[in-house]
């Protein structure tokens, strides 16, 4: 890892060229954050957010670790990695999905208030809980972790998620980016790189429609969708 790049209100941190240590034929991406060093990245389902995060993260540990990665650079300040992605009950402690992401949330904002520079990497941020409150709490979250009021240390935040309306409410604190897909011959497509920019096809109900769902059903979703405003347009729609 380069030594980090000193930029006005904090660090550059970017990777150029990364790819995922352990996916064959992985994709290269470029990623880059200046301050306020937040990215937010919409897609569609299998788009390939997930992986995304966890190529930065893997990175920037083996960077950070054995001072090599898989990337054609990496500059960056020193980090403490901290994610969360694929959590889930916690049946013993009687725990919900919620509770669980909650007190690992609560233990990231405190953990920000440090003097110590955090990349933080968080996948669909409260989706055991409605829209409404999802997307309040979420937005709420990710602007006080990439810039919170008279803190002093720069923190890096890469999040993934579907809710398009955070674009909004986080501008211009993050940068939007998304992984794209279409519909070809054999059925979805994903290129699994990285452009600037929201999301704007989703694919949720064309998957149903992929895997044989009744038509009436998937008529019937599309048309709840399109009267929710849900649904922009359908993947490999013109």
């Amino acid at each position: 890892m380069d030594p980090p790049a000193p930029h006005r209100g904090g660090y550059a941190a970017e990777a150029r060229g990364v790819r995922h240590p352990l996916v064959d034929g992985a994709v290269p991406n470029t990623v880059m954050l200046r301050p306020p060093a937040g990215l937010l990245v919409t897609g569609a389902n299998m788009s390939g957010k997930s992986t995304l995060l966890r190529t930065v993260g893997l990175n920037v540990v083996l960077a950070q670790t054995i001072n090599t990665c898989l990337a054609s650079s990496c500059q960056a300040p020193v980090f403490r990695v901290r994610s969360l992605m694929g959590r889930a009950d916690d049946l013993s402690a009687g725990k919900s999905c919620y509770l669980v992401e909650a007190e690992a949330i609560v233990e990231m904002l405190s953990a920000a208030a440090g003097d110590r520079a955090h990349l933080y990497l968080l996948d669909e941020l409260f989706s055991g809980t409605n829209t409404g409150e999802r997307i309040a709490a979420a937005a709420a979250v990710l602007g006080h972790l990439a810039g919170g009021a008279g803190r002093t240390t720069s923190h890096v935040v890469i999040a993934a998620t579907h809710d398009r309306e955070l674009v909004d409410l986080l501008e211009p604190c993050y940068a939007p980016a998304h992984l794209s897909d279409s519909i070809g011959p054999d059925g979805l497509v994903f290129d699994y790189q990285l452009r600037p920019g929201p999301a704007t096809s989703r694919n949720a109900i064309a998957l149903l429609r992929q895997l044989g769902a009744p038509e009436v059903v998937v008529r019937r979703a599309e048309s709840l969708a399109l009267a929710a405003g849900e649904m922009p347009r359908i993947a490999g729609d013109g």
